[in-house]
């Protein structure tokens, strides 16, 4: 509606619709004026809110239709009446603007009124009344024959439901959107050569419904800057097939545009509202190509649930399809390729995606966010940075995939999301196999998980459950750190080169019943403050330590088997775990070793081995080693350095050498069994003073108990009995006390060489061949109580310039005697 302008003096020229008045002004005041610009107007507003409520179908079906040129004429005789009287004609023209702007209208019919009342031209108005020239629609099907450059809005408005727009090849290039409101089929001549090209904001083809849409055979493109989505459909059914869908524009905002295709189950500003029961049909992409769009290949919303299978979606600039809402559907036998996100996942939507290619999308091939639960099978997820990305509470099913070759990580899960991930292949992608951060609480299991620096990892505080993969080929296996809890159940770990299994930081974790082999570097390691139950594990082949618990951890390693490590069990810093009921074989250097200032305990273990120690015990440790069985090694068990502790209930048998202390070890050893050892019993050395006590030392090749460098054991209610040549032999400096022992069934009982002073008292010595205590070299120190009344041969020898000092013994003297 054009506004009153001025000509000239005191004529003037008054237009109003199409009618044109000349007239003479008088002064009226100019309140007045304004009050009837105003009561015009709102004869305006009266007919948009009488219209206003009804949709755009209730509007079409009036017959007669509204005269809105009525409406009009009514506006321009007041008016043109108010001039008339004299009212300013500038005044007149600025009040009708001014009111003409305020028009406002609710639902589509009664925006589109006050729109086309105020002379805007909407995208998407309510259509035409219908009127007496009018083209009447079609009441039965046909086939129309579209040229580029021919009305298809005259098309539209003539066919029936469920007639066929055939468009020949060429490009049909179109400036406003086409909307489409009945049930129809659009057919090209090929995707290739037929183009339906639109430049229009906002979109370029929409359906509206009722009825249903198919296109087939054709691109659908939007071309031009204009911010705009390809296709949109309200309703259902739609079917996209052999189709190519391109050139979508995203605006400033994320919601202006640059979708593919949008299937828009949800209210949208400006277009009409659909029920679910409208919404009811089939949605069908099958061979489509939809491709080259700034936000998404395909949006989703509402509880929309499209088949996609057989397409191609690629190069879209946010996601190639997008799910939200509550929308749900199949992607199957499709490729999505090249998109910053291949298949995003948010809201409470549910899609399912299998038997598809997921490559090469520059962020993430699938990303379930929200509370999304997504199921992904039987899909190769190949070339990704992420292949598989979950967050916030979703809980996806992702199954029977491969995942490859992404940049960084294969899965990834973060927030409190709870994804299954089962049965995948999980390969060769750069970084981490499955990443897992956050408050995460993924399953994790039998999946084959190979070819990264970690095979799986674990941070912050997440709560995985992982069981029965296969987990190969990797620097780490699985790594938790953080205040991870996670429960490694069952899992085949192979060829690791730094840990099969590494718990760090301040992470928990059963570790219980996996199978490790081949790796080169620890097998379980529990570091940091970690505290870890590693269980019923099996770590076997060559490799470092099968075991170990280092810093501050803690824990427990129960009824493990270990074989042909280095050292089967290590326990260092200033841990204090305890370690029962393994079984340790064939270590290269230790069974188990406990270093620096560990504690704890090992008990009822059972460690033997060629040329390998079966306890070590160095640093300042003093653990409490109890009811274990040491057999078929080196040395049984080795005490150095500063070595403490309390060594109980041992059976150390059938090893080269039984016990062998040295350095300053201060340990006690008591009521072990110290059996059938090759070379000796016991060995003490250095500068040891460990206590000796209440120990069976039995039948131990050449020597039962030795003592040379400066060691001064105390050894005491002993029972030292073998077939051998020296019960006990002191050497060196050696020194100490043997007090209340038993030895029994050797050549020489006691022997004291070099400078070794010890204090011998109330020793029984029995079935001594030749003689129950020798004095050789510069030996002496006293002996006092010791009994020989049962030995074989002689009693007390001494040789010069041996000089003991001797008292009370039940023993014949030999030789020279000094004091």
């Amino acid at each position: 509606m054009a506004a009153c302008s001025s000509s000239g003096d005191a004529n003037l020229d008054v237009t109003l619709g199409t009618e044109a008045v000349t007239t003479t002004t008088s002064t009226v005041p100019e309140s007045d004026c304004r009050a009837v610009a105003e009561h015009a107007i709102a004869l305006l507003q009266g007919f948009v809110d009488e219209y206003g409520t009804l949709s755009i179908d209730e509007w079409n079906a009036l017959d007669p239709p509204p005269d809105l040129g009525n409406i009009r004429d009514q506006v321009v005789q007041l008016a043109q009446a108010a001039v008339d009287l004299g009212c300013d004609p500038v005044t007149m023209e600025a009040a009708l603007l001014e009111s003409i702007d305020d028009l406002s209208g609710e639902g589509p019919v009664g925006e589109a009124l006050a729109a086309a009342f105020r002379g805007d031209d909407p995208i998407l108005g309510p259509p035409a009344s219908v009127t007496t020239t009018t083209v009447v629609r079609d009441t039965r099907p046909t086939t129309v024959t579209v040229q580029p450059g021919d009305d298809l809005d005259a098309v539209l408005d003539q066919v029936a439901p469920g007639s066929t727009v055939r468009f020949a090849a060429g490009t049909h290039d179109f400036t406003e959107p086409i909307v489409v409101d009945i049930d129809v089929t659009f057919v090209g001549a090929g995707r290739n050569d037929t183009i339906i090209s639109s430049s229009a904001a906002g979109m370029a083809v929409t359906f509206i419904g009722p009825g249903g849409f198919e296109a087939r055979d054709l691109t659908l493109e939007h071309a031009g800057a204009s911010p705009a989505s390809v296709l949109l459909a309200l309703v259902g059914p739609v079917h996209l097939q052999h189709v190519m869908v391109r050139g979508g524009v995203a605006g400033d905002d994320e919601a202006g545009g640059g979708h593919g295709v949008v299937f828009a189950f949800e209210p949208m500003e400006g277009f009409p509202e659909r029920s679910d029961a409208e919404r009811a049909g089939a949605l069908v992409v099958e061979d489509a190509v939809i491709t080259d769009n700034d936000a998404g290949g395909i949006l989703v919303t509402g509880d929309a649930a499209p088949s996609i299978r057989g397409s191609t979606i690629s190069a879209n600039g946010r996601c190639g399809l997008c799910y939200i809402d509550t929308s749900a559907g199949t992607i199957e036998d499709t490729t999505i390729d090249g998109n910053q996100i291949g298949v995003q996942v948010t809201g409470e939507a549910s899609p399912k995606l299998a038997d598809s290619t997921v490559t090469a999308n520059v962020a993430a091939g699938v990303s379930a966010e929200g509370r999304s639960t997504p199921n992904i099978t039987r899909t190769t997820i190949d070339g990704n940075q992420t292949g598989v990305q979950v967050s916030g509470e979703a809980a996806p099913l992702i199954s029977d995939n491969t995942i490859t070759n992404s940049t960084q990580t294969g899965v990834a899960t973060f927030g409190t999301s709870e994804p299954e991930i089962v049965a995948n292949l999980i390969e060769d992608n750069a970084d981490v196999g499955v990443q897992i951060g956050e408050s995460s609480n993924p399953v994790v299991q039998e999946n084959i998980v190979s070819g990264h620096r970690v095979g799986l990892a674990a941070a912050a505080s997440s709560t995985p459950s992982l069981r029965r993969n296969d987990i190969n080929q990797h620097a780490i296996g699985i790594q938790v750190g953080g205040e991870a809890q996670a429960e490694i159940i069952g899992n085949t770990i192979g060829s690791s080169a730094v840990a099969a299994i590494s718990l760090v930081e301040s992470s928990t974790g059963v570790v219980s019943e996996n199978a490790i082999a081949d790796a080169t570097g620890v097998g379980i390691q529990a570091a940091g403050e970690a505290s870890v139950e590693i269980t019923g594990n099996t770590i076997e082949n060559e490799g470092s330590v099968g075991i170990s618990f280092a810093d501050d951890a803690d824990g427990i390693a129960a009824d493990n088997q270990i074989r042909d490590r280095s050292i089967g069990i290590r326990v260092g810093g200033t841990t204090s775990p305890d370690i029962t009921g393994n079984t340790i074989r064939a270590s290269a250097d230790a069974g188990i070793v406990f270093a620096d200032a560990a504690a704890g305990r090992a008990s009822g273990n059972d460690v033997s081995g060629d040329g390998a120690v079966g306890v070590f015990i160095g640093g300042t440790a003093a653990p409490q080693i109890q009811d274990n069985e040491l057999t078929g090694n080196s040395v049984g068990l080795v005490l150095t350095d500063d070595a403490g502790g309390a060594v109980t209930g041992n059976t150390i048998q059938a090893n080269m050498v039984g016990v062998r202390s040295i350095g300053r070890s201060t340990a006690s050893l008591d009521g072990n069994v110290i059996a059938d050892n090759v070379d000796a019993g016991a060995v003490f050395g250095d500068a040891s003073t460990v206590r000796f006590e209440r120990n069976s030392v039995l039948r131990n090749g050449q020597v039962g108990l030795e003592v040379s460098g400066s060691a001064a054991p105390k050894m005491s209610r002993n029972e030292v009995r073998g077939e051998g040549v020296y019960g006990v032999i002191y050497r060196d400096s050696g020194a100490g006390a043997a007090v209340g022992n038993r030895i029994v069934n050797y050549v020489y009982g006691i022997q004291l060489q070099g400078f070794a002073t010890p204090a011998l008292t109330g020793n029984t010595l029995e079935e001594i061949v030749l003689t129950s205590i020798i004095y050789i070299d510069s030996s002496g120190g006293p002996a006092s109580g010791n009994s020989c009344a049962q030995s074989l041969g002689g009693g007390i020898s001494v040789t010069a310039p041996a000089n003991p000092t001797l008292s009370d013994n039940n023993c014949t003297l030999v030789g020279d005697v000094g004091g």
